[in-house]
């Protein structure tokens, strides 16, 4: 069928990008393909209202919101750049080493941010729930294999993929920037087989506020 509609149990107007099936009737979206190989279409709807289910009606994309030089990537609100592995140092393949907000006009990035962390985890007492990571950042030691891709260039989404292995456990992630926000999305699927080894994503930001907000399901480590 033609006729498709989104939803929004919210009470406030929502836009936002939505996933349909490859196959779906839209021109104004953008087929993508995710970490495990689905494919999908990528649309972005606008204002969507309160506590209402309405046409799924796309908004159609920016012309030329993406520029990438091979180090610096340009869109509607950020400059950043994201470093490639070298031949010594494989974790810091897609590590976002700038990111410049074109709106605020300033620099957000205060170290290297996403920068995928390996620490050794020895807890005293209750191995299941403690958490004691110990020692350096064991990363270069442990990663044997990193590669950073762009799968995605627009026009509604510009994604990086990731793909970082250690002997027995494999990290991929995608590094979405968009069109229509300014939202960065970092989705990581994790094939781990590591004993006592603790995984951390290190975001350090330069901002200076009394309080932030942040959230997980469940808080994986």
């Amino acid at each position: 069928t033609d006729a498709w509609t989104v939803s929004n149990s919210h009470s406030h107007p929502v836009s936002g990008y939505v996933r349909v099936p490859v196959a779906a009737p839209f021109p104004d979206s953008q087929k993508i393909t995710c970490p495990a190989g689905h494919v999908r279409r990528l649309a972005w709807v606008q204002d969507v209202p309160a506590w209402s289910i309405a046409p799924l009606v796309p908004v159609a994309p920016q012309l030329a919101a993406f520029h990438w030089d091979g180090v610096e990537l340009e869109t509607p609100f950020w400059r950043a750049q994201l470093s490639q592995p070298t031949s010594d140092y494989f974790a810091n393949a897609g590590v976002i080493t700038s990111l410049y907000d074109k709106v605020q006009r300033r620099q957000l990035a205060k170290g290297h941010l996403n920068d995928l962390q390996l620490f050794a985890d020895e807890p005293e007492s209750c191995e299941v729930w403690e958490q004691n990571p110990v020692g350096p950042n064991l990363a270069a030691a442990l990663i044997v294999k990193g590669d950073c891709q762009i799968v995605a260039s627009g026009p509604l989404t510009f994604i990086f993929r990731r793909t970082l292995e250690t002997a027995r456990s494999l990290i991929r992630q995608d590094v979405c920037f968009h069109a229509f926000t300014p939202r960065i999305d970092c989705h990581t699927q994790v094939d781990w087989h590591e004993r006592r080894t603790m995984l951390k994503a290190v975001f350090p930001f330069r901002i200076d506020a009394p309080c932030s907000k942040a959230e997980t399901a469940f808080g994986f480590h």
